[in-house]
């Protein structure tokens, strides 16, 4: 401490502990001033302090940083107090040293904002709630879950802000619980209504918070989504049940193998006739002995099965008199009474095969071409006409509509009847600015045929908001309409069906007296139908098994709904069974109202649940020694990033490795002691000068902060030498004056595999298709005119009236060879030689000025060469691609294609001066995007979509020269492969 003077803030006296504390001598501190320790802001404050009135004496505290005799600098708190010393108005000031505690605190603070990055992160949903049950703090997918714009929405607020009522209080009363027991609730399967209305299943976790002497201060929870995989299960049990059902019956051959050793578990009848085998001796055989593939590859295919990865085969099988047969096999696997199977369905596709050959070369060559033209698409002016009108029209109606014709007249004359004033309503309506949505009416073809109509409209308006018409679109669904009607007369089958579902099902009438058994039921009872019809249930089972069934019999009829619950019944040898019922209401055609019922056995069930619920008191202590732990924010942050299936890294400032998970250590193949320490871009090399700095500045200044996680694709390289194609998600965090980054990297290689597939095989089908309308399709085109031409000109000769007749056939002719000219060279659209690229994107600029109206230019000072087609292919799809989002998203009026070579690399360039942003850019990347990047990388390029200083758009596309050209093999890593 020190005394110092008021008005020239000089030190009057100080201690030892002082002198310690600043590092001077006492004698040197007495000849020094406040401002020679603080820091100026600390010492004006001080003055600020000073200047109240005189009288007032209370004292006062600051915190500030203070310096030493050696220059450091320290955190302190000082408590000021007046007094008089030696006759002067003085102050005492007593310093406590602070540093350590401001050290840990920003630590904490640090520590805590790493651990809501990676929070904020996952997928499941995680919350605190204090006692009052009201949100302390939420992850991003808490507030997803509840409708909440950010969790900040969510602090202070309850369930009740959320949910309906009735549901608030039963999550209510579940905490509650868990408060005042301080047992957890673990797992618990709970339905959930989202904000858009769609029913869910969650898995709930809720444990008890408390504090470090163990007192309840309030709880922790998780949601996890589970609805999907509840519907897979429930699919799974319903097919497991149906199968042995259909097993016996149906004429399709069956067979249940064992994926382990390939053994035959149980063939169906129609398995047997097939293969000529009997049953017994199929069951004995293993499915090697019939497949004619090597025993290596029927067991690789196995295990392909069992993991989903395929369910089709297509195999060649030996019958028993020898004859060699192709089957299609389709194989799922199955539990059947503990055990995992392969249940396969096997049809003779022999001479299908032979008839699909036949057919394939016809089905490619008009397949691309009928899918664009199915539905029946339209745009209606306000003066209700069509100013559009697709080729489909006249395939639904079957007849020619005339734009000319008002689409009221061409109502009146298609729509049925019954339908055609409500049609005709509906067109006022969108007519006058309000088209609803969808409806559904019927039309009367020419020929009588009556087809029903899907329709969807919606109202189209210029920039000025001007209403232009309706853009609408008609699809015949009268197939659907035929299936619906299937579907109606399918319910009684279904009826039909349940007699031979594995689950018990009966039907008692109002008065609770048998109608029916479900023969499942009769052979687990060992009881009949016969004994049994009539009868209430005090006849049939004792006292209070029977008043209860009837109790829950009555409550479903007076409630009108279904129930479920759990019953439990006497088996004959004293034992107990207990049975997963659903109950409920149904009438028949005269009206007379029965319960039905079907039970699932789960004794077995229960007994595991009791095996669980012990295990469960094992578990808690668990629980409550995991929930300390969690306080504890590294382990619990270690936790997470540990069990990460990406790779996660932490780096600091400077783009040094702090840390990285198991997962990124597996997937560059290091040990932490070999990398730890080391610049980032010894795993992610980087082009250019800066290193691990540039590296940074560059993903930062590249992260769109409207999109969290925005995710780059990046090139890494793994300790044995070999590259990866990675996604990277970089992610800063404060900590201080020294910020940190989490680094979440994904291996993307197989992705680029796939996405460099789909692109070379849509191209080869271009191709071959463009390639077939001009040599074939042309050709034959090119007869038909000849023959007709001639014959026109004979007979004229002849004086024939018809001869005027073959003129506009010719003349449809000539358009239909144009059209396919057109097509075949849409198709193919780069010319097979060195100047294709140039001809292409010339032909280009004088399509959009010719369709579009813009102002297109392509832009070549000097010729550019390219012997290889595929990279002029390549480049004139990403010119086309940009081209065209051009015109439908930046609303441009002027286009520009650069094409320029240079001893160092080619480059195209295509820029627009359009008004709205390219899509790219100002979100997640699309479809387009995406193909535009591979089709960079494909011709050893690269991609950059950036705005223009002066406005519009520019796409760069360079091409760095290199031989031998490389390309991504299977596993997406960048290779070599020979020149073209």
């Amino acid at each position: 401490m020190f005394v110092f003077a008021e008005d020239s803030l000089r030190l009057l006296a100080v201690n030892d502990a002082m002198a310690r504390q600043y590092g001077w001598s006492r004698a040197e501190l007495l000849g020094k001033t406040v401002p020679d320790l603080w820091v100026p802001q600390e010492a004006a404050r001080l003055k600020a302090d000073l200047a109240n009135p005189r009288g007032s004496r209370a004292a006062f505290v600051r915190e500030g940083v203070h310096q030493r005799k050696d220059g450091s600098w320290f955190d302190a708190e000082t408590t000021v107090s007046r007094l008089k010393y030696e006759g002067r108005d003085a102050g005492l000031a007593m310093v406590n040293d602070t540093s350590a505690r401001q050290r840990a605190e920003r630590a904490l603070e640090q520590e805590r904002t790493l651990l809501r990055t990676v929070v904020d992160h996952l997928p499941e949903a995680v919350f605190v709630k204090d006692l009052q049950h009201r949100f302390v703090t939420a992850n991003r997918a808490t507030a997803r879950l509840m409708g909440a714009r950010s969790p900040d929405d969510l602090t202070g607020r309850t369930d009740a802000d959320f949910y309906p009522p009735g549901q608030a209080e039963e999550y209510r009363a579940d905490e509650q619980r868990i408060l005042a027991t301080g047992r957890p609730l673990v797992g618990k399967d709970e339905p959930h209504v989202d904000p858009d209305g769609n029913h869910r299943s969650l898995l709930i976790t809720k444990v008890p918070l408390r504090d470090p002497e163990g007192k309840v201060v309030g709880l922790v929870g998780s949601s996890l989504d589970i609805t999907e995989r509840k519907r897979a299960e429930d699919a799974l049990r319903q097919s497991e049940e149906r199968l042995r059902a259909l097993f016996e019956e149906t004429g399709a051959a069956m067979i249940l193998i064992d994926p382990a050793t390939g053994a035959i578990n149980d063939a169906n009848p129609a398995a047997a006739a097939f293969y000529g085998y009997s049953r017994r001796h199929l069951r004995s055989m293993r499915i090697d002995q019939i497949n004619q593939l090597p025993a290596e590859e029927i067991a690789a295919e196995r295990q392909r099965a069992v993991e989903r990865i395929q369910n089709r085969f297509v195999f060649p099988h030996r019958l028993a008199n020898g004859e060699g047969r192709l089957v299609e096999v389709f194989s799922s696997p199955v539990t059947i009474q503990g055990r995992l199977m392969l249940f396969s369905i096997i049809l003779d596709i022999t001479e299908r095969k032979r008839l699909e050959e036949v057919l394939r070369a016809n089905e490619q060559r008009y397949r691309i071409v009928a899918d664009f033209t199915y539905d029946w698409e339209f745009w209606l002016g306000p003066d209700g006409r069509h100013r559009y009108l697709s080729p489909s029209a006249e395939r639904i109606a079957g007849r020619r509509i005339s734009l000319d014709t008002p689409a009221k007249e061409t109502l009146q004359q298609i729509v049925h009847p019954e339908d055609r004033a409500r049609r005709l309503e509906h067109l006022r309506v969108e007519l006058a600015d309000h088209p609803p949505c969808e409806q559904e009416y019927r039309i009367v073809r020419p020929d009588g045929e009556v087809r029903w109509i899907h329709h969807v409209c919606r109202a189209i308006h210029d920039d000025q908001g001007r209403f232009l018409g309706t853009r609408g679109s008609n699809r015949d669904i009268t197939e659907r309409k035929r299936a619906e009607e299937a579907l109606r007369e399918s319910n009684e089958r279904f009826r039909l069906f349940m007699d031979n579902s594995p689950n018990i099902a009966w039907v008692k009438n109002e008065a609770g007296r048998i109608v029916y058994l479900s023969r499942t039921f009769e052979k687990r009872f060992g009881v009949r139908l016969e004994d049994w019809r009539g009868k209430a249930d005090a006849e049939l089972w004792p006292r209070e098994t029977a008043r209860s069934f009837r109790k829950v019999d009555q409550a479903v009829l007076a409630a009108d709904r279904a129930i479920e619950l759990v019953d439990e019944t006497p088996n004959p040898d004293g034992t107990r069974c207990y049975w997963l019922v659903s109950k409920f209401p149904f009438r028949d055609g005269s009206g007379s109202r029965f319960v039905g019922g079907i039970g699932l056995d789960i004794t077995e069930r229960r007994r595991a649940e009791a095996a669980l619920r012990q295990l469960n008191a094992t578990l808690e202590q668990q629980v409550l020694d995991r929930t300390r732990a969690l306080a504890e924010g590294e382990q619990h942050l270690r936790a997470i990033v540990d069990t990460a299936a990406d790779g996660i890294l932490t780096l600091d400032e400077a783009g040094r490795i702090e840390s990285m998970n198991p997962a990124a250590l597996r997937l560059f193949g290091y040990r932490a002691d070999e990398i730890i320490g080391q610049d980032i871009t010894r795993l992610l090399p980087v082009t250019g000068k800066g290193g691990a700095a540039g590296f940074l500045a560059h993903h930062q200044q590249s992260v769109n902060h409207d999109v969290p996680g925005h995710p780059h694709e990046v090139s890494g390289r793994s300790r044995s030498g070999s590259l990866l194609l990675l996604e990277l998600i970089l992610t800063p965090f404060p900590r201080g004056e020294r910020p940190g980054f989490v680094a979440l990297l994904h291996d993307i290689r197989q992705r680029k595999r796939l996405e460099r597939e789909l692109v070379e095989v849509s191209e080869r089908e271009r191709q071959q298709v463009g390639r077939e309308l001009h040599d074939e399709l042309g050709q034959i085109l090119h007869g038909v005119h000849f023959l007709a031409s001639d014959l026109e000109v004979r007979l004229r000769r002849q004086g024939v009236a018809e001869a005027a007749e073959l003129s506009r056939l010719t003349h449809f002719l000539d358009e239909a060879l144009s059209t396919t000219r057109n097509l075949a060279r849409g198709l193919q659209p780069v010319p097979p030689v060195p100047e294709g690229l140039m001809k292409a994107l010339h032909e280009l600029a004088l399509r959009i000025r010719k369709v579009y109206g813009l102002s297109c230019r392509f832009l070549c000072p000097q010729p550019v060469l390219i012997e290889d087609p595929a990279v002029a292919t390549h480049l004139f799809r990403i010119a086309q691609e940009a081209v065209n989002n051009a015109v439908r998203h930046a609303r441009c009026k002027r286009i520009r294609i650069r094409l320029k070579a240079t001893p160092e690399r080619l480059l195209l360039g295509i820029q627009d001066d359009g008004h709205v942003r390219f899509p790219a850019l100002n979100r997640r990347p699309g479809m387009g995007l995406h193909v535009m990047q591979f089709r960079a990388s494909a011709v050893n390029g690269s991609l950059v979509v950036q705005r223009r200083a002066g406005g519009g758009t520019e796409v760069v596309c360079t091409v760095e020269p290199c031989s031998p050209e490389t390309h991504q093999d299977s596993n997406g890593t960048p290779a070599e492969r020979g020149n073209s």
